[in-house]
């Protein structure tokens, strides 16, 4: 090789290295090796699939990945392109040309292309623990701000709605995996943009993007919502609902907002049943009755109205106070047995029980609201069925009633 040669060769690499550091995308850099080793170049991902081709005659068929270097297809060369011995591309080489390939400047370009590709894969990285950081904090660091959030997004390349309809899937039962939580977050890009965030192993929130003042509505964002309900129940996890909020929010709102839907999720035992989606509105009174109340009054209204009925049920062994509270619940007898799982002969006769027990007139407003409550809150506050007054248990913990 004369001196002129190997000064170009030089003069050339020096000129590649700058161009591989100047810029992590490798278009550029596979077109400026194919013009210093005058040969068509072309890159290929590690299941054979083009990724740069220097020229449109520089477009290897499969087999150039199969075979190898050692064995490569006539008129090819091959190259593994790689960093720290982890395989990354291909890069072929096409045969012919005026001059042999200089091997070292081959070998120099294979080496600049695994470090672009190390470099994206980081910067890739770190963009996705922006992304992940931010979106949890959206829905859940109260003191996060509309400014935080805008500039967080541009450092993370991530592009937000001005508003999202806040919810929540929550599992009463079990929890979902890796597997399922993929296949649903899959599942709600049905509607782009829509954001899904682990919070805890049995609870995600879910913000579905508003695109105008009429884009979602309630009823697409319920509909949208039981559609994911019942993919999840169809994947095997039958104890999974929805709450929805009632309106959509800005941004630095969404903190506030889930949080109130994650607290609103300690209901769902309670008052979820069938029903794939909840509204928040349906948790008001179970958030006033359990947050608004003093615990040991609200004791002891329970056992001032329900008295009699409770301590049946303990000696024995019945729950009549589930079943008025499903009379209570249903306006029809005959739903009301079906959600009790119980022949509605057999509802009315437990009914007939427990209202002779309340000794209350439900015909009167004023008294079936005032009983209504009191059964609700007796499942809210998880009260004993013992029947005894609060200062009772107080002053004789571990003895029943008289």
């Amino acid at each position: 090789m004369t001196g002129n040669i190997a000064d170009d060769i030089i003069a050339q690499c020096g000129d590649l290295v700058r161009l591989a550091s100047a810029s992590d995308s490798p278009e550029g850099l596979v077109a400026a090796a194919s013009h210093a080793l005058g040969r068509p170049l072309a890159l290929l991902d590690t299941s054979g699939a083009l990724l740069v081709a220097s020229s449109p005659s520089a477009r290897p068929d499969a087999g150039v990945l199969t075979t190898g270097s050692d064995g490569a297809p006539a008129g090819w060369h091959v190259l593994s392109v790689e960093h720290a011995g982890e395989p990354l591309a291909v890069l072929a080489v096409r045969d012919g040309g005026t001059r042999e390939v200089p091997r070292g400047m081959l070998e120099l370009v294979g080496s600049l292309l695994g470090e672009q590709f190390a470099r994206t894969a980081l910067a890739s990285a770190v963009r996705g623990e922006r992304r992940t950081a931010l979106l949890r904090r959206l829905v859940t660091d109260d003191s996060i701000t509309a400014a935080d959030i805008r500039t967080q997004a541009r450092s993370a390349d991530l592009r937000l709605a001005d508003c999202y309809w806040p919810a929540l899937l929550a599992w009463t039962a079990g929890h979902p995996g890796p597997r399922t939580l993929a296949e649903l977050d899959r599942e709600a890009q049905r509607l782009p943009g829509t954001i899904a965030v682990t919070l805890t192993h049995r609870s995600v929130a879910l913000l579905i993007p508003v695109h105008g003042p009429d884009e979602p509505c309630r009823a697409s964002v319920h509909r949208e919502l039981g559609r994911l309900v019942y993919h999840a129940r169809h994947l095997g996890h039958r104890d999974v609902h929805a709450i929805a909020d009632e309106r959509s929010a800005g941004l630095s709102e969404l903190p506030a907002r889930v949080g109130r839907l994650r607290r609103m999720r300690r209901y769902l035992p309670h008052t979820a049943g069938d029903a794939p989606v909840r509204p928040a509105r349906s948790f008001a009174l179970a958030c006033l009755l359990t947050d608004g109340l003093e615990r040991r009054r609200a004791e002891d209204f329970v056992r001032l109205c329900l008295r009699r009925l409770l301590r049946h049920d303990r000696d024995h062994g019945t729950d009549l106070a589930r079943v008025l509270e499903l009379a209570l619940d249903f306006p029809r007898r005959d739903d009301a047995a079906h959600a009790g799982y119980m022949h509605r002969n057999t509802f009315r006769r437990h009914l007939a029980q427990a209202l002779e027990l309340v000794d209350t007139d439900l015909e009167d407003p004023e008294d079936r609201l005032t009983v209504h409550v009191a059964l609700k809150l007796r499942r809210l506050l998880d009260t004993p069925l013992d029947g005894a007054d609060a200062t009772d248990r107080r002053g004789s913990r571990g003895r029943g009633p008289p």
